[in-house]
């Protein structure tokens, strides 16, 4: 559990890379999903040989020619503009620069601190001359809808981070020459860090973005292995003599049995599911997907059938059974049957921390989720697996598109290079390449 935790911290350094500036990584755009199964060959690994060599240009100023020479004073020398579009050169003016934002719903940042005021905002401030602010945070359920209103009433923030459910929105924009061209900031202010992440997916992951060799976002990559999982308390199953399930005859169960002997003391709730998205289709948290998968679908995401076409997984037939059984558990309370109600934030990770539900699924990181888990059960254990499978033993899931989350500026802000030196900051950070600002 010790290492898996370290893993969760260290991605959940890359969440608010993600999400509290630019939203520059995460779901999935562009590429189609192919499907695969336990039996299936490792997805293919990116050569990093790709294009990806920056640019620059030294502006010199130069006086005309004045008949005699003369020895200037140390007044008289004129200073070098400073080259702005450098990947960490700061502006000699502090300039603000505006953006929509995610809403953290169960932020965990130190007293004093917040979203629009943290060690990241202020280290920007300091190292770039750089003035975040936020124009309008939102719900995650309702950041497209806040997106569209900005769209329609014309006032855009001058950064706008989108996920792949805003990609329609972002082809209309780019049509209606709303944002702004990112190819020179992108080649002049991309860091080496940036360039190489981005190498190792062949560039790719810019591809949706760029339109008639305009790059119109910074796209980030989109993370594999985070199909959704089977985790479940492996200390209550071992009180209660029971195996790891497999299936989803084993999943109902055991959901049944923790129910009847209620091992953390207190009622237990069904199997706990976000209220506003149940489906999710990929990698959602406390969904319902992996067992429409294991029935034949694919909700919500574009795959290869089996005779080689592209074809939109929630329509394939599998589906049918899938919520034939979703619709059987929900009747028999093995799912949550209040879970439409429960529409407060943090209301399913607290089921698993407070001992009320012993099954859920989620990816891999879910442990940064319910890490309060093991502050009020220190002895309690997880354990995780590849479930529930297919009638023929097999597991399925799909592996996303290579482009993740990204990032435009507004047309009309005169700085859109911004964005390359925020992300560029935030790499230095995150991944400690700046000690100074990873002590912070």
């Amino acid at each position: 559990m010790k290492d898996l935790f370290k893993k969760f911290v260290d991605f959940s350094l890359a969440v608010i890379l993600i999400i509290s500036l630019t939203a520059c990584g995460g779901g999935s755009t562009g590429s189609s999903a192919r499907e695969t199964d336990s039996s299936g060959s490792s997805g293919e690994t990116a050569s990093s040989s790709g294009s990806g060599e920056t640019e620059s240009s030294d502006e010199t100023a130069s006086s005309g020619d004045t008949g005699e020479a003369e020895t200037p004073t140390d007044a008289e020398i004129p200073s070098d503009p400073v080259d702005i579009m450098q990947p960490r050169t700061p502006y000699p003016e502090k300039i603000t620069v505006t953006s929509g934002r995610i809403m953290e719903m169960v932020p965990r940042y130190p007293e004093g601190d917040s979203q629009a005021d943290n060690a990241m905002v202020r280290w920007i401030n300091e190292k770039l001359n750089i003035d975040i602010q936020i124009a309008w945070a939102v719900e995650e359920t309702e950041f497209g809808n806040r997106l569209s209103l900005s769209l329609a009433s014309g006032d855009l923030p001058d950064m706008i981070p989108m996920r792949s459910q805003e990609y329609l929105i972002f082809r209309s924009m780019v049509d209606n020459e709303l944002l702004a061209d990112l190819t020179e900031a992108y080649k002049k202010c991309g860091g080496d860090y940036m360039l190489d992440t981005f190498a190792s997916y062949d560039f790719h992951n810019l591809d949706p973005f760029t339109i008639d060799g305009k790059m119109y976002a910074i796209g980030g990559g989109s993370y594999a292995y985070e199909h959704i999982l089977t985790w479940v308390r492996q200390d209550w199953l071992d009180d209660l003599g029971l195996d790891l399930p497999k299936t989803t005859g084993d999943i109902a169960e055991i959901v049944l049995a923790f129910q009847e002997a209620k091992p953390g003391g207190q009622e237990i709730v069904g199997i706990p599911v976000v209220y506003n998205n149940p489906i999710q289709g990929y990698n959602g948290s406390f969904d319902l997907s992996a067992v429409l998968y294991s029935t034949g679908g694919a909700p919500k995401q574009w795959i290869r059938d089996d005779s080689g076409e592209i074809t939109y997984g929630s329509i394939l037939s599998g589906m049918k059974e899938g919520l034939a059984i979703l619709a059987d558990w929900y009747s028999r309370g093995i799912i949550d049957k209040q879970f439409m109600t429960r529409t407060s934030a943090g209301t399913v990770e607290a089921f698993v921390a407070g001992a009320q539900t012993g099954l859920w699924f989620a990816p891999w990181w879910t442990g940064y989720q319910v890490n309060d888990l093991s502050v009020n059960e220190p002895d309690a254990k997880l354990a995780c697996m590849s479930a529930p499978i297919t009638s023929d033993g097999k597991y399925r899931h799909s592996w996303p598109g290579l482009a993740g989350d990204y990032v435009a500026m507004n047309a009309g802000y005169p700085h859109p290079e911004v964005v390359m030196k925020i992300l560029n900051l935030e790499y230095d950070m995150h991944r400690g390449f700046d000690e100074e600002a990873f002590e912070l």
